[in-house]
């Protein structure tokens, strides 16, 4: 859990990542495809922003690749690479 830091240690949120979210929807018996929409198209919706839930040409191209397991193994921002783990 994630507390602010006041007198009352007030709950603000949660450490649970996305990935891991995603993973938690597939096991309790949410499709793949169900998983990564709730993950992606939901969230750039609900902020205003649908385009960031889209590849197309000219879009920001920021991408979450996931493995057979659904963990993290290339994160690419603006169509840079910053994280391989392959």
């Amino acid at each position: 859990a994630v507390r602010l830091d006041d007198a009352e240690a007030t709950l603000a949120g949660s450490a649970l990542t996305m990935d891991r979210a995603v993973r938690n929807l597939v096991t309790v018996g949410a499709s793949l495809d169900a998983a990564l929409r709730a993950a992606t198209i939901v969230p750039a919706r609900l902020a205003g922003r649908p385009e960031l839930a889209a590849l197309a040409p000219g879009s920001p191209a920021d991408v979450v690749v996931l493995d057979d397991e659904l963990r993290v193994t290339r994160v690419l921002v603006g169509g840079r690479v910053l994280l391989d783990r392959g």
